[in-house]
């Protein structure tokens, strides 16, 4: 039994490591949808407190948090499975920031959109399985 764990942990890891790095980026649009933009830090005292907004802004002082986990767990996985096995995983990300853009953020979906999603998708496959 702990060797059948030992095998499927890791990649529970790299869907966990996929799933963290998807849900921290979405934090950060999150935190930075309501910034200033780069042409209004004209002046010193708006770089301060445009500075100081972002490292105080909960959700991408969450999104960063989640980066940071996401990496300790990615290492973990690295450390488990080859890392020809593990890498496709990351492209499940695409897939999954797609998927919150639309459905949290709201961001328009196309046809196209859609249909890229599901060639990363296709190709993450085809990679593991090859």
């Amino acid at each position: 039994m702990l060797d059948q764990s030992s095998k499927i942990l890791p990649f529970l890891g790299a869907i966990a490591t996929v799933t963290l790095t998807a849900v921290a980026q979405t934090c950060l649009k999150l935190g930075m949808s309501n910034t200033a933009t780069a042409e209004s830090l004209n002046n010193s005292k708006a770089i301060i407190q445009y500075s100081i907004h972002v490292l105080t802004n909960y959700y991408i002082v969450a999104g960063l948090f989640g980066y940071l986990l996401s990496t300790l767990l990615w290492l973990y996985v690295l450390s488990r499975l080859p890392l020809s096995t593990a890498y496709p995983f990351v492209g499940l990300s695409i897939v999954l920031t797609s998927l919150f853009g639309v459905y949290y953020l709201q961001e328009p979906n196309s046809l196209i959109k859609v249909v890229g999603v599901l060639m990363v998708s296709i190709g993450v496959i085809l990679v593991a399985k090859g």
